[in-house]
Protein backbone atom coordinates (compact mmCIF):
# COMPACT_ATOMS: atom_id res chain seq x y z
CA UNK A 1 0.00 0.00 0.00
CA UNK A 2 2.85 2.24 1.19
CA UNK A 3 4.51 1.72 -2.75
CA UNK A 4 1.29 2.72 -4.20
CA UNK A 5 0.78 6.13 -2.33
CA UNK A 6 4.18 7.28 -3.11
CA UNK A 7 3.67 6.10 -6.68
CA UNK A 8 0.62 7.98 -7.19
CA UNK A 9 2.45 11.12 -5.18
CA UNK A 10 5.22 11.17 -7.61
CA UNK A 11 3.14 10.68 -10.74
CA UNK A 12 1.44 14.28 -10.03
CA UNK A 13 5.02 16.04 -10.40
CA UNK A 14 5.24 17.72 -13.80
CA UNK A 15 8.54 19.32 -14.92
CA UNK A 16 8.63 22.58 -16.41
CA UNK A 17 11.20 24.45 -18.39
CA UNK A 18 13.19 27.21 -15.93
CA UNK A 19 16.17 27.66 -18.47
CA UNK A 20 18.01 24.52 -17.35
CA UNK A 21 18.90 22.30 -20.50
CA UNK A 22 18.93 19.03 -18.10
CA UNK A 23 18.21 17.47 -14.64
CA UNK A 24 22.28 17.71 -13.68
CA UNK A 25 22.83 21.33 -13.27
CA UNK A 26 21.27 24.68 -13.50
CA UNK A 27 17.52 25.39 -12.85
CA UNK A 28 15.18 22.75 -13.14
CA UNK A 29 11.05 23.38 -12.56
CA UNK A 30 8.45 21.13 -11.48
CA UNK A 31 5.15 21.63 -10.48
CA UNK A 32 3.53 19.09 -7.52
CA UNK A 33 -0.20 18.43 -6.13
CA UNK A 34 -1.02 17.47 -2.72
CA UNK A 35 -3.43 15.27 -1.93
CA UNK A 36 -6.25 17.83 -1.34
CA UNK A 37 -5.55 19.72 -4.70
CA UNK A 38 -3.54 22.39 -3.67
CA UNK A 39 -0.99 23.43 -6.28
CA UNK A 40 2.86 23.81 -5.98
CA UNK A 41 5.56 25.12 -8.03
CA UNK A 42 9.10 24.18 -7.26
CA UNK A 43 12.63 25.16 -8.59
CA UNK A 44 15.40 22.80 -8.17
CA UNK A 45 18.93 24.61 -8.28
CA UNK A 46 22.08 22.85 -8.83
CA UNK A 47 25.85 23.86 -8.87
CA UNK A 48 27.59 23.11 -12.21
CA UNK A 49 29.98 21.09 -10.14
CA UNK A 50 27.17 18.59 -9.35
CA UNK A 51 27.14 15.07 -9.33
CA UNK A 52 24.37 12.40 -8.98
CA UNK A 53 27.06 10.21 -7.37
CA UNK A 54 27.84 12.49 -4.84
CA UNK A 55 25.32 13.50 -1.87
CA UNK A 56 25.14 17.18 -1.69
CA UNK A 57 23.95 19.39 0.93
CA UNK A 58 20.84 21.66 0.30
CA UNK A 59 18.74 24.30 1.64
CA UNK A 60 15.02 24.07 1.65
CA UNK A 61 13.42 26.90 1.16
CA UNK A 62 9.51 26.83 2.13
CA UNK A 63 8.18 29.64 0.41
CA UNK A 64 9.32 30.86 -3.42
CA UNK A 65 7.68 34.61 -1.63
CA UNK A 66 11.46 35.08 -1.31
CA UNK A 67 12.37 35.44 -4.71
CA UNK A 68 10.14 37.87 -5.32
CA UNK A 69 10.64 40.34 -8.90
CA UNK A 70 14.40 39.15 -9.25
CA UNK A 71 14.32 35.51 -9.15
CA UNK A 72 16.89 34.98 -11.96
CA UNK A 73 19.53 37.60 -10.17
CA UNK A 74 19.32 35.50 -7.45
CA UNK A 75 20.07 32.35 -8.76
CA UNK A 76 22.85 33.76 -10.97
CA UNK A 77 24.48 35.06 -7.77
CA UNK A 78 24.29 31.57 -6.02
CA UNK A 79 26.36 30.81 -9.13
CA UNK A 80 28.79 33.36 -8.78
CA UNK A 81 29.03 32.09 -5.37
CA UNK A 82 30.23 28.69 -6.23
CA UNK A 83 32.36 29.95 -9.25
CA UNK A 84 34.46 32.36 -7.80
CA UNK A 85 35.08 30.03 -4.91
CA UNK A 86 32.90 32.13 -2.06
CA UNK A 87 30.75 29.11 -1.04
CA UNK A 88 31.45 25.17 -1.92
CA UNK A 89 29.02 23.08 -3.62
CA UNK A 90 25.36 23.14 -2.31
CA UNK A 91 21.56 22.71 -3.97
CA UNK A 92 19.18 25.00 -3.08
CA UNK A 93 15.19 24.12 -3.65
CA UNK A 94 12.52 25.92 -3.55
CA UNK A 95 9.05 25.65 -3.03
CA UNK A 96 6.11 27.75 -3.56
CA UNK A 97 2.44 26.96 -3.47
CA UNK A 98 -1.13 28.57 -2.24
CA UNK A 99 -1.94 26.54 0.71
CA UNK A 100 -1.09 27.63 4.05
CA UNK A 101 -1.08 25.87 7.57
CA UNK A 102 -0.62 22.65 8.78
CA UNK A 103 -1.27 21.14 4.94
CA UNK A 104 1.54 23.07 3.63
CA UNK A 105 4.29 22.05 6.19
CA UNK A 106 3.32 18.29 5.97
CA UNK A 107 3.36 18.51 2.44
CA UNK A 108 6.78 20.25 2.48
CA UNK A 109 8.19 17.73 5.42
CA UNK A 110 6.54 14.27 4.07
CA UNK A 111 6.24 14.66 0.40
CA UNK A 112 8.54 17.54 -1.37
CA UNK A 113 11.64 17.17 1.05
CA UNK A 114 11.69 13.19 0.34
CA UNK A 115 10.87 13.49 -3.24
CA UNK A 116 14.09 15.88 -3.43
CA UNK A 117 16.10 13.85 -1.80
CA UNK A 118 15.21 10.83 -3.74
CA UNK A 119 15.73 12.05 -7.21
CA UNK A 120 18.75 14.21 -7.09
CA UNK A 121 20.74 12.70 -4.22
CA UNK A 122 20.68 16.46 -1.76
CA UNK A 123 20.26 17.25 1.99
CA UNK A 124 20.45 13.25 2.82
CA UNK A 125 21.06 14.02 6.46
CA UNK A 126 19.74 16.72 9.04
CA UNK A 127 23.16 17.72 9.39
CA UNK A 128 23.46 18.19 5.71
CA UNK A 129 20.03 19.93 5.72
CA UNK A 130 19.05 23.94 5.84
CA UNK A 131 15.71 25.10 6.40
CA UNK A 132 14.75 28.94 4.95
CA UNK A 133 12.01 30.78 5.70
CA UNK A 134 11.04 34.34 5.21
CA UNK A 135 7.96 36.12 6.81
CA UNK A 136 4.99 34.45 7.03
CA UNK A 137 7.50 31.11 6.12
CA UNK A 138 10.01 32.01 8.84
CA UNK A 139 7.14 31.38 11.38
CA UNK A 140 6.45 28.62 9.92
CA UNK A 141 9.91 27.45 10.14
CA UNK A 142 9.99 28.74 13.47
CA UNK A 143 6.70 25.99 14.35
CA UNK A 144 8.46 23.75 12.58
CA UNK A 145 12.01 23.13 14.37
CA UNK A 146 9.67 23.05 17.77
CA UNK A 147 7.79 19.82 15.98
CA UNK A 148 10.92 18.21 14.76
CA UNK A 149 14.04 19.02 16.32
CA UNK A 150 16.16 16.24 14.45
CA UNK A 151 15.12 17.46 10.74
CA UNK A 152 17.33 20.63 10.03
CA UNK A 153 20.60 21.52 11.83
CA UNK A 154 20.28 24.83 10.84
CA UNK A 155 17.10 27.31 10.69
CA UNK A 156 17.62 30.60 8.83
CA UNK A 157 14.15 32.44 9.30
CA UNK A 158 14.15 36.51 8.36
CA UNK A 159 11.44 38.56 9.50
CA UNK A 160 8.87 36.08 11.19
CA UNK A 161 6.29 38.15 13.13
CA UNK A 162 3.77 36.18 14.39
CA UNK A 163 5.76 32.96 15.33
CA UNK A 164 4.43 31.34 18.92
CA UNK A 165 6.73 28.94 20.76
CA UNK A 166 4.44 29.15 24.00
CA UNK A 167 3.04 25.76 23.52
CA UNK A 168 6.65 24.26 22.85
CA UNK A 169 8.93 22.56 25.37
CA UNK A 170 12.79 22.00 25.68
CA UNK A 171 14.08 21.26 22.55
CA UNK A 172 15.87 17.32 22.66
CA UNK A 173 18.49 18.11 20.26
CA UNK A 174 21.07 20.76 19.14
CA UNK A 175 19.60 23.38 17.01
CA UNK A 176 20.79 26.83 15.40
CA UNK A 177 18.91 29.59 14.60
CA UNK A 178 19.27 32.75 12.46
CA UNK A 179 17.42 34.85 12.89
CA UNK A 180 17.44 38.56 10.98
CA UNK A 181 14.77 41.26 11.06
CA UNK A 182 14.74 44.65 9.73
CA UNK A 183 14.73 47.84 12.17
CA UNK A 184 11.46 48.96 10.56
CA UNK A 185 9.55 45.66 11.45
CA UNK A 186 11.00 45.88 15.50
CA UNK A 187 9.64 49.27 16.04
CA UNK A 188 6.19 47.90 14.29
CA UNK A 189 6.41 44.67 16.66
CA UNK A 190 7.84 46.21 20.16
CA UNK A 191 9.12 43.19 22.01
CA UNK A 192 8.22 40.64 19.77
CA UNK A 193 12.43 39.74 18.08
CA UNK A 194 13.88 40.20 21.90
CA UNK A 195 10.79 38.16 23.01
CA UNK A 196 11.39 35.87 20.01
CA UNK A 197 14.90 34.94 20.73
CA UNK A 198 14.36 34.63 24.35
CA UNK A 199 12.10 31.98 23.49
CA UNK A 200 14.37 29.96 21.64
CA UNK A 201 16.94 30.26 24.12
CA UNK A 202 15.18 28.92 26.75
CA UNK A 203 14.23 25.75 25.07
CA UNK A 204 18.17 25.66 23.83
CA UNK A 205 18.29 26.72 20.47
CA UNK A 206 21.18 28.30 19.45
CA UNK A 207 20.57 31.76 17.85
CA UNK A 208 22.95 34.09 16.32
CA UNK A 209 20.30 37.27 15.33
CA UNK A 210 20.75 40.51 13.72
CA UNK A 211 18.87 43.41 12.73
CA UNK A 212 19.18 45.56 9.09
CA UNK A 213 18.41 48.92 7.96
CA UNK A 214 15.87 48.37 5.11
CA UNK A 215 15.36 52.31 4.46
CA UNK A 216 18.12 51.63 2.00
CA UNK A 217 16.70 48.86 0.03
CA UNK A 218 13.78 46.92 0.48
CA UNK A 219 13.52 43.77 2.85
CA UNK A 220 13.60 40.97 -0.17
CA UNK A 221 17.28 42.38 -1.21
CA UNK A 222 18.31 42.46 2.73
CA UNK A 223 17.00 38.68 2.84
CA UNK A 224 18.70 37.35 -0.71
CA UNK A 225 21.96 39.47 0.59
CA UNK A 226 21.77 38.07 4.15
CA UNK A 227 21.29 34.59 2.51
CA UNK A 228 24.43 34.75 0.49
CA UNK A 229 26.00 35.47 3.81
CA UNK A 230 25.10 32.84 5.55
CA UNK A 231 26.01 30.36 2.07
CA UNK A 232 29.38 31.73 2.52
CA UNK A 233 29.51 30.86 6.51
CA UNK A 234 27.68 27.81 6.61
CA UNK A 235 29.36 26.69 3.08
CA UNK A 236 33.12 27.82 2.98
CA UNK A 237 34.69 28.15 -0.39
CA UNK A 238 38.15 27.68 -0.91
CA UNK A 239 38.33 31.68 -1.53
CA UNK A 240 38.68 32.85 2.01
CA UNK A 241 38.87 36.42 0.84
CA UNK A 242 35.28 36.43 -0.23
CA UNK A 243 33.80 34.91 2.76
Amino acid sequence: MKTAIRALLLSSVIFTSCGSSDNTSGNICFDMEDSAGHKYSAVMHLPSSHSSKKPLPAVFIEDGGFLTDNGQEFWAAVDSLEEYGATGSVAVVCLDGKADGAERTDFFVNTFIPYVQEKWNVGLTAGDRICFGASASADRCLTLSMQNDTLFSEYWCFSPSEADLSEFGLLSSPVEYRICWSAQEEIEHFNYYPSLVNAIRKRGGKVDSRAFDNSIASRQAWWQYLFTEELKRRFPGQDSSLK
